[in-house]
């Protein structure tokens, strides 16, 4: 629990019922609730002031992603994973598929378009993407040149689903990107 969120809450019902209080004694209103069920009133107002309040704190907080793919042999068959956590760290998406025949370069662009157009599905406006293929995050971010034709659409593809995200793509290293290889 955020306690700065607990704390806001308390001030906006506090506030909210310091209003209600002096609408009582001017007469503007009455209300026929004992003092128990004010009681449970006001805690029911803070408890959902507090989740509105946390779910909305949640939202402007970037989500974690990462993606991988392979191909065995190279070309083969090609085989993608990835997975994508919530602001407070917990995984709320993971895929494993089987693609069909093709190269690793291939595989990791097809897993990084999976993933772009699951995290555009669910509505997440801001992300941290990592993925351990140095060619893929490189020619998406524009610092390299796509030669390769089809790489060029899958990259253009993934350009255009991403429009309007609020995301950061990032290139590590394999050890740092174990779990979505795990998932390949």
């Amino acid at each position: 629990m955020n306690l700065t969120t607990k704390s806001l809450a308390k001030e906006i019902v506090n506030e909210l019922l310091k209003i209600v209080g002096n609408l009582e004694k001017e007469g503007s209103v009455s209300f026929s609730l004992t003092k128990s069920e004010k009681w449970t009133v006001a805690s029911d107002m803070l408890n959902k002031t507090q989740k509105i309040l946390e779910e909305a704190t949640v939202k402007d907080q970037a989500y974690t992603a990462a993606f991988d793919g392979g191909s065995t042999p190279n070309p083969g068959l090609m085989k993608i994973g990835g997975w994508i956590r919530d602001p407070k760290g917990q995984r709320i998406y993971a895929y494993t598929e089987e693609i069909g025949q093709g190269t690793n370069n291939e595989a990791e662009y097809r897993s990084l378009l999976k993933l772009v157009e699951e995290i555009q599905r669910r509505g997440i406006t801001k992300i941290h993407i990592q993925g351990d293929s140095a060619l893929v995050v490189n020619q998406v971010n524009g610092t390299w040149k796509t030669k390769d034709p089809r790489m060029k659409l899958l990259r253009e593809k993934i350009v255009a689903t991403a429009k309007g995200l609020n995301y950061n793509l990032e290139h590590v290293l394999r050890d740092k990107n174990s779990e979505a290889d795990s998932l390949t």
